[in-house]
């Protein structure tokens, strides 16, 4: 029996690396994101002047049908076809440490502002951001 091989990107144990560093745990839910965007190589990793691991960002491409599912349930996408099938980015998981707050947050509008749509659930709300020009626009759903 040959063993499978999970070809996971350097920057999931990069990102494993700093949530430990904030004392942040890992429950299934996470981990199992943590590994699709991998797969997918959807993970972003920001460092600092020196190098230093800074924060990361994780997310999924969905579909517009995945984000009207996602509007009925307010639930993440439950299977994984479904976090690679289109151009709304989806933003799964977001870590700063404490001392990098504000260099991952500029990295992180810098980042974003390459994107044309993207979206996250916070507070039990539907957030999507759709760029015009050179603006964004902020639509709770």
């Amino acid at each position: 029996m040959t063993p499978i091989k999970n070809h996971l990107s350097p920057e999931f144990s990069r990102a494993l690396i700093i949530r430990a560093e904030n004392f942040l745990g890992v429950d299934p839910k996470t981990l199992r994101n943590l590994i699709t965007s991998s797969r997918n190589n959807n993970i972003k990793i920001f460092t600092d002047n020196y190098g230093r691991l800074a924060g990361y960002v994780s997310w999924s491409r969905i579909s517009s049908d995945t984000l009207r599912m996602m509007y009925k349930s307010l639930n993440n996408p439950r299977y994984i076809y479904e976090r690679n099938d289109g151009k709304i980015f989806l933003i799964d998981d977001i870590v700063f440490g404490k001392a990098y707050q504000k260099t991952c947050k500029r990295k992180l509008r810098k980042f974003l502002y390459k994107k044309r749509c993207f979206c996250f659930i916070k507070s039990n709300k539907l957030k999507l951001y759709v760029r015009n020009k050179k603006r964004f626009k902020s639509t709770t759903i």
